[in-house]
């Protein structure tokens, strides 16, 4: 946001140092595609003026698509593993809907979980030893609170962002980052099941009520 807000040049070498960082360590590909897809959204929305809006948005969506192939040449043989995962997901997905739909209160209210003590597990349930609810997103979060938990949790992330793009101030960067993060943390959850990292949103909101407090007070 600093880079985009002052057109200075160290932080998006600082930005380039921790992408290729995550790409070399880190080595997750979703947080790594929502990075840059991040990038791209940071870029068109620091714009002002809807001529430089659109010729900055063309230019963010170039340099997404040529970041993001970057990205995957750099990971290497992306596609052979990314299909062996994708294919948990899809088995997965099928198993878990075709329970949930079995029976409305399933849907409705869910099924729960199972601990990791248990030796009972749903790898044994579902006879697939590649069953795992936190890979498969909000369709893991419907399995495991049903549709009234669901709304539940996805209320607050929806409060949550709008909470902290509210505080966001138009020449203050760190406001727009904490907004910036919470919809990161959104573009995530399709992949990732929220539940595993409820403290995150909370956290974002929190420091941007916080600020905005503080901001008030002075």
């Amino acid at each position: 946001r600093r880079g985009a807000m002052t057109g200075a040049l160290w932080p998006w070498l600082v930005v380039l140092g921790g992408l290729i960082a995550m790409v070399a360590i880190f080595k997750q590909r979703t947080p790594i595609a929502a990075t840059v897809l991040m990038l791209g959204w940071i870029l068109v929305s620091s714009a002002r003026g809807r001529r430089r809006t659109l010729l900055l948005g063309l230019g963010a969506v170039a340099a997404t698509l040529a970041l993001a192939a970057l990205v995957l040449a750099l990971a290497g043989h992306l596609t052979d593993s990314f299909g062996a995962s994708l294919s948990v997901r899809q088995v997965t997905v099928a198993q878990a809907w075709s329970y949930l739909a079995g029976d409305p209160l399933r849907l409705l209210l869910g099924v729960g979980s199972i601990t990791r003590f248990s030796q009972v597990t749903f790898a044994d349930i579902f006879g697939n030893a590649m069953f795992y609810l936190a890979d498969i997103g909000w369709v893991g979060v419907l399995f495991e609170y049903g549709l009234v938990g669901s709304l539940l949790i996805a209320a607050t992330y929806a409060v949550s962002l709008r909470l902290t793009f509210a505080a966001a101030v138009r020449d203050d960067p760190f406001s727009w980052a904490l907004a910036d993060y919470a919809l990161f943390l959104i573009v995530c959850s399709l992949v990732y099941s929220v539940v595993y990292t409820p403290g995150e949103i909370v956290m974002v909101a929190a420091l941007a009520v916080h600020q905005r407090r503080c901001r008030a007070a002075e």
